[in-house]
């Protein structure tokens, strides 16, 4: 882990004057044990976990407060805020997130407050991961101009729109329940790299059109990993791509020697089988004119790169891997 990714991580189940909820804290719980380590294990980001298992932790005050120590410190790179809880809209459509001492006059921290520590942060990549209702109500600063423009290097993912409720089941959030299993590998690109981008595709997939809507708006110049799970093939492998495929666009050739089962096989045919055939469970390979690799080395066939293959050839061309 680099010690300048710091990750701010609020619960909130039990309310002074609002409802309970279920599974906030869970939820906050879930997210805090999949950003602080890589699949491998390896240190991701520092997080700092605020729930209302200790009520106090998460009022509006010391929740500002946390806020304000996140964006605002000039050592962090990467700065993520991560709430779930109720949220709420005040008269004229405002949303605020609510605190544990929140009313139904001041529930909160207002959602602009919190877009305004993001586009202030010093750091260049910042994250906001809403999960609770109307939490979408922040679109409406950025698109209407009540707020800054959406600064470089912000990325906002909400649960729902600003007119829906984020949903409850099994003491878990449905929005953090996908985004745990997201950041698990299910977003993983083939280097196992899972990024805001592809978190949202995912959640956004696994959502039907019948339920809260995830809402998603970024201004950053690329998208960076946010958490490193299981990777689909080395980048040993990947580096070896411009070499078995000098043109991209052309197949490569096979023939039985590839295949160890046959005795024609020969031992360096074998070892480049085998990557290939890794290469085609990560997606990056099909066979041609066969359903399987066998199939092609065992009918002197060819595979060729898919789409998804090509670009990552030229990511390895040009040293990018």
């Amino acid at each position: 882990m680099s010690a300048r990714r710091a990750a701010l991580i609020v619960g909130v189940d039990d309310y002074q004057q609002f409802t309970p909820l279920q599974g906030c804290v869970n939820d906050a719980e879930a997210v805090n044990a999949q950003l602080s380590r890589n699949e491998d294990q390896s240190l991701n980001f520092a997080t700092r976990l605020l729930t209302s298992r200790q009520p106090s932790d998460v009022s509006a005050a010391a929740t500002r407060v946390a806020l304000e120590d996140l964006f605002n410190n000039k050592d962090i790179e990467t700065a993520l805020f991560y709430f779930a809880g109720h949220g709420t809209l005040v008269a004229g459509g405002q949303g605020h997130l609510c605190t544990a001492d929140g009313n139904h006059g001041l529930p909160g921290i207002p959602l602009d407050q919190v877009l305004g520590f993001a586009n202030a942060s010093p750091a260049p990549n910042k994250f906001v991961l809403l999960d609770c209702c109307h939490a979408g109500s922040i679109r409406e600063l950025v698109v209407t101009g009540g707020n800054a423009p959406l600064n470089e290097g912000v990325a906002i993912l909400a649960a729902c729109r600003d007119d829906q409720y984020a949903q409850e089941s099994g003491g878990r959030g449905l929005f953090t329940s996908l985004l745990c299993d997201a950041l698990d590998g299910g977003a993983a690109d083939v280097r196992g790299r899972v990024t805001i981008g592809s978190i949202y595709a995912y959640v956004d997939e696994m959502l039907s059109v019948w339920q809260q809507r995830p809402f998603f708006l970024a201004s950053v110049p690329r998208f960076i990993a946010l958490r490193n799970a299981s990777r689909a093939i080395s980048d040993d492998h990947l580096r070896r791509l411009p070499d078995l495929f000098p043109d991209p666009a052309a197949p490569f050739s096979l023939d039985p020697t590839y295949e160890y089962t046959d005795p024609s096989a020969i031992d360096e045919h074998v070892e480049v089988f085998r990557i290939l055939q890794q290469m085609r469970a990560a997606r990056l390979v099909v066979p041609v004119d066969a359903e399987h690799m066998y199939d092609a080395a065992m009918q002197s066939r060819a595979c060729r790169l898919t789409p998804v293959g090509q670009f990552y050839w030229r990511q390895a061309t040009d040293g990018l891997i």
